[in-house]
């Protein structure tokens, strides 16, 4: 996403850097399950170049770890955590 402030409107905190800061947005008021999925979809299409990287660096754990690598598991743990901040997924998986 190019442009800061519009960026700055649709995901304010889109990789936070501290738990304190993971958290969920203001409820809003339903709408038709169309829109809804039409408003993630344009939300989540600005970030598409992060969620391909980050679904790239899961798998390259996910073979890690299942393969017992846990010091490369680890290290891409901390990789994942230094593009994409915290997440309730990246607790998890320490």
């Amino acid at each position: 996403m190019s442009n800061p402030i519009y960026r700055n409107l649709l995901a304010a905190d889109a990789f936070p850097r501290a738990y304190a800061r993971v958290k969920g947005g203001a409820i809003l008021q339903p709408l038709s399950t169309g829109f809804e999925v039409l408003w993630t979809a344009s939300i989540l299409s600005h970030y598409e170049k992060e969620i391909n990287n980050y679904l790239n660096l899961k798998a390259a754990y996910s073979s890690a770890y299942l393969g017992s690598d846990f010091s490369s598991a680890t290290n891409i743990l901390d990789q994942i955590e230094d593009e994409f901040g915290l997440s309730l997924w990246l607790t998890n998986a320490r």
